[in-house]
């Protein structure tokens, strides 16, 4: 049976976000917001955790009634998978957690909301997973945040393409997360209860096919045609990698619906680079979304909007992965409107020179003008 969802009469409860180094979070600005504007009394601090001492910080949290869970972020999101009571199917798949639950009777359960929080922002952006399916996706990157979004892209409906600098670890990547799920019995004990709130949203908004001219379409071999069509034939084989220095590249990117940054490139200290090769065009019609959240306009996001496409940056992602981390941890509504403010006023103040909304093409941009969010989410 699931829990009450907190009240303002709750006692205190503590959270924390659980790094190393750590100094550079935006989860505490977040979710103390989230808990002031929701009226519980509730504690989040970040605490530094070196890689050697995570089994005995989770310890403490297990042993402690007074945590309510904790965030996970660099280096401790992998690591965790072993320390953990529980671990939600879809975390499990992606092979990393960012948020831990404490159960009542110390359990700790391990989620990924960073998957959650990219759909759930692309779809705050007028792409729900009804308009995601059948379409094609281009992911740049093999790390951490590229399989989430992968995926998350995934459990949308899409077919995905995987480029990586290095074409074994984009190749691997694909093959991992193109196997059907696991048994949730094999990774020891049962799975994470269902929540109520968190998980992949599904099909919202109209639903139906996009009825604008749009690249993207349902995705087979790599010299398909790739245009829209209104009843997507099957994905066959949804998942394909190649390297960034692959000669097929160009192709592949004019037929996908969306293009993501899931690198590092285009913030410190590879600030100005733009991982997408030059002969890779974007199109009108195209989205391109960099998960960097500093600065706000990265060469991939200015690269795009000038030529006609959509550019979001993930700011969205950051804000909606922590409100699912707080629907876990409350198990009721996240208030967004005090969780965004809190993070343009943390950015602001944090970057105060940062390069706004005016840096590209009106009509171009999508993000907010404060920032985007880094490719290691849930920090």
């Amino acid at each position: 049976m699931s829990r009450p969802p907190a009240s303002s009469g709750s006692p205190p409860r503590r959270l924390a976000v659980l790094g190393h180094p750590i100094g550079h979070s935006l989860s505490p600005a977040l979710q103390s917001a989230a808990f002031r504007a929701a009226g519980l009394p509730w504690s989040y601090q970040a605490w530094d955790v070196p890689p050697g001492d995570l089994e005995a910080a989770l310890a403490q949290v297990r042993a402690d009634p007074r945590w309510a869970g904790v965030n996970l972020t660099i280096p401790h999101k992998e690591a965790a998978l072993a320390l953990l009571d529980r671990i939600d199917p879809a975390a499990r798949r992606i092979g990393a957690v960012n948020t831990v639950v404490r159960e009542d009777g110390g359990a700790l359960v391990g989620y990924n909301t960073d998957g959650t929080g990219f759909l759930r922002d692309l779809e705050e952006h007028g792409l729900p997973p009804g308009r995601l399916a059948g379409r094609r996706a281009l992911v740049l990157g093999a790390g951490g945040a590229a399989r989430a979004v992968v995926f998350a892209l995934l459990e949308a409906g899409m077919a995905v393409v995987i480029a990586n600098r290095t074409a074994a670890r984009a190749r691997a990547l694909a093959r991992e997360l193109a196997q059907p799920p696991m048994d949730p019995g094999a990774a020891g004990g049962p799975p994470a209860r269902p929540h109520p709130r968190h998980g992949i949203p599904g099909p919202a908004g109209s639903g139906g096919a996009d009825r604008s001219p749009q690249p993207g379409g349902p995705a087979g071999a790599r010299d398909q045609d790739c245009g829209p069509s209104p009843d997507p034939a099957p994905v066959v084989a949804p998942v394909e990698a190649l390297s960034l220095d692959d000669p097929a590249l160009p192709e592949v990117a004019a037929g996908c619906l969306l293009v993501v940054n899931a690198t590092s490139a285009g913030m410190a200290p590879q600030l100005g680079v733009d991982p997408l090769p030059a002969a890779c065009r974007p199109l009108p019609g195209q989205v391109y979304y960099d998960l960097v959240y500093r600065p706000a306009v990265t060469p991939f996001l200015a690269r795009a909007a000038a030529a006609g496409a959509r550019a979001i940056g993930g700011l969205g992602m950051l804000l909606h992965q922590g409100a699912a981390a707080f629907e876990l941890w409350t198990n009721r509504p996240a208030p967004l409107a005090a969780m965004r403010a809190a993070l343009q006023a943390a950015l602001a103040a944090g970057d105060p020179g940062a390069p706004g909304a005016r840096d590209v093409p009106a009509g171009a941009w999508d993000g907010t003008g404060r920032g985007a969010s880094s490719p290691e989410q849930g920090a």
